[in-house]
């Protein structure tokens, strides 16, 4: 037995956004954070739920007319959400599942109920990797970084990065908001708003 899967050319997110000073450009940050949540959106419309975006796991791949797509990787740790006859769960309370650096609030507490939201939220700290040159919450240990996140507000992009629209760093704060209820309901509603 084997697996066939498509060979990628090009590089991680990590690798453009931590290999310099600083944010990116709005216009590229833009471009392929809607491609993210474009994936996202259609990974939850089949029920999964990532459960570990960061820039490591966004691919930008390299086509032959200069263009980057973007490419999620790594769904180890991704749920699937129960149907409505099916109780099962995957994961238990107080498991912790993801990288703590763009972790939500609700999965540094380590909560079962975890849904679509948890990587709008993901998807907003690497957004504001991306645009700040910054991470929303930094610790000086792993109990530190989860208190931050889970009881903290991230310092304002504006302030971070006072280039980026306000009304547009509103939007990208709506994603990293500690309560899942006032986040965005979905990526489509994300992007629609970006």
């Amino acid at each position: 037995p084997y697996i066939v899967m498509e060979y990628l050319e090009g590089k991680t997110l990590h690798e453009q956004i931590y290999g310099s000073s600083g944010g990116m450009p709005v216009a590229d940050a833009v471009d392929i954070m809607v491609q993210v949540l474009a994936a996202v959106a259609d990974a939850h419309a089949v029920g999964i739920v990532h459960r570990d975006l960061k820039p490591a796991n966004i691919f930008l791949q390299r086509r032959s007319n200069g263009r980057e797509t973007v490419k999620i990787l790594d769904f180890g740790v991704a749920k699937i959400m129960p149907k409505a006859d099916d109780p099962g769960q995957m994961t238990s309370t107080g498991m912790m599942m993801g990288t703590p650096l763009y972790m939500s609030p609700e999965q540094a507490r380590g909560a079962r109920d975890v849904d679509g939201r948890t990587d709008l939220y993901a998807a907003s700290a690497v957004f504001y990797r991306a645009l700040t040159g910054f991470l929303p919450h930094h610790g000086l240990n792993l109990h530190e970084l989860l208190f931050k996140i889970v009881l903290e507000d991230p310092i304002s992009i504006v302030v971070r990065a006072p280039d980026v629209d306000p009304d547009f760093a509103a939007i990208v704060m709506k994603g990293l908001a500690r309560d899942p209820d006032h986040r965005f309901l979905s990526a489509r509603e994300f992007m629609e708003a970006i």
